[in-house]
């Protein structure tokens, strides 16, 4: 094989694994906006069912216990906010959108 062959080989599969490196880098993307948007989702209906419990159980305030220097655990809503959320999403769909070249150059 000539050095000009060789080059040209050489430089064929470079741009191959520039472009392979490219799709990973476009379909990681779309990967942490699905995630993202996931969590987002999850959050604001984790707030919504909050909200709900505590007009159920006619709370004034709830408060993130990491923030509360003394607390008593009968008011701990966590296991009825997980359960809640649980039921609510379960058929739910982790749905991610393909980015392509085009939105990677923001």
């Amino acid at each position: 094989m000539s050095k000009e062959a060789y080059e040209a080989d050489v430089r064929l599969f470079q741009d191959e694994v520039a472009k392979v490196q490219r799709e990973i880098q476009q379909k990681r993307k779309s990967l942490d906006n699905a995630f993202q948007q996931a969590q987002d989702k999850l959050r604001n209906l984790a707030i919504e069912i909050v909200g709900d419990i505590a007009k159920e159980q006619k709370l004034d305030l709830v408060a993130n216990r990491s923030n509360v220097l003394v607390f008593r655990n009968q008011l701990d809503l966590t296991k009825i906010v997980l359960a809640r959320l649980n039921e609510r999403t379960k058929d739910a769909r982790f749905e991610v959108k393909e980015v392509t070249s085009s939105t990677t150059t923001q």
